[in-house]
């Protein structure tokens, strides 16, 4: 792409949580699928929390006492893993021209797809590493693949050490790191069928890349938390004043965060996240129907995280995949 050039306002429909768009009764269902097809032999047993990225950013910036908006997830609990299901007003929202910004218009304009990968809609990515004691799957969706040519054929994980977390970073390279969505067709009303398609040959760890923009007039602090819990190192920016773009900046923020991840401020940020994930599976252990409702208040001082039993007898995941992924 050559600079300047100008990209339209976002507009129209754009996810906000295209897993539960997508698949509204079961949006975890979809990683199963794809481990299936990745890593036949691969249980679940092993995992003592499967979770969204978000709900992880959220948890910690409770953890740190810091403000933010409402919001609530659901709780599972399959055998001895903890299922966090994030919760949206609304899984897509309806932007008018000249709305909130162009983020997404700028990833078109930047990204391509790899071959084969036509149809694609988004790229999502589960990682399993350590955190305080926990084997967590955490999943996320990742905005593109840069290729470094200052770090080709170097060899490293790509984020932090994660040995203040008690493990090594494992990629899953040879499990389910790199989980597209399957096809979907719509089978009735709240039902929808999952078709697994074998396509690409994965993207390394080491190149996913996070996607931001900002006005040249006005700097953007670097999301950290976000890159450090999908141990994203590359941050590209583009800056632009009214949608043209005259730079876009790449980032490797592998020393950052594990700058970051060395601060004793986010060390017990991270050591109190971990003890709420184990405190919230304890409760959800104790209900009939392992299941809760945990909701957030913003605007109440010192706002507990307050939960609910919940007796819906709504399940995460269909019978026949948890028969599968769980030895009982």
């Amino acid at each position: 792409m050559s600079l300047p050039t100008k990209v339209q306002p976002d507009s129209g429909f754009q996810y906000v949580d295209q897993d539960a768009s997508c698949l509204p009764k079961y949006p975890f269902e979809v990683v199963f699928h794809a481990a299936g097809m990745m890593d036949p032999s691969f249980q679940f047993n092993s995992i003592d929390v499967l979770l969204n990225r978000n709900s992880l950013r959220k948890f910690l910036e409770f953890c740190m006492g810091r403000t933010q908006d409402s919001f609530r997830v659901n709780l599972f609990l399959v055998n001895n893993t903890l299922i966090i299901e994030r919760c949206v007003k609304s899984p897509k929202e309806y932007l008018n021209n000249g709305g909130p910004g162009f983020g997404h218009n700028f990833e078109r304009a930047t990204t391509r797809l790899p071959p084969g990968l036509s149809n694609s809609t988004a790229h999502h990515r589960v990682l399993r590493y350590n955190l305080g004691g926990l084997e967590c799957a955490v999943r996320f969706e990742v905005d593109a693949s840069y290729d470094d040519p200052n770090t080709a054929g170097v060899s490293g994980d790509g984020g932090p050490s994660d040995a203040a977390q008690g493990g090594q970073f494992e990629s899953l390279e040879a499990g389910f790191s790199s989980l597209a969505l399957g096809k979907t067709t719509n089978a009735g009303p709240g039902d929808v069928s999952v078709s697994t398609v074998s396509r690409g040959s994965g993207t390394p760890q080491t190149s996913v890349a996070e996607l931001k923009t900002q006005r040249i007039s006005r700097s953007r602090p670097k999301p950290i938390p976000q890159l450090w819990f999908g141990r994203t190192r590359y941050l590209i920016t583009g800056s632009h004043d009214n949608g043209v773009f005259g730079r876009v900046k790449v980032d490797d923020l592998r020393e950052s965060l594990v700058d970051w991840e060395s601060k004793e401020a986010n060390q017990n940020g991270l050591r109190k996240l971990a003890l709420l994930l184990s405190r919230l599976r304890d409760v959800v252990s104790l209900t009939d129907g392992k299941a809760c409702v945990v909701i957030y208040e913003k605007g109440v001082k010192g706002s507990p995280l307050r939960v609910f039993t919940d007796t819906s007898g709504r399940k995460p995941l269909p019978d026949s995949v948890i028969d599968r992924f769980w030895k009982a």
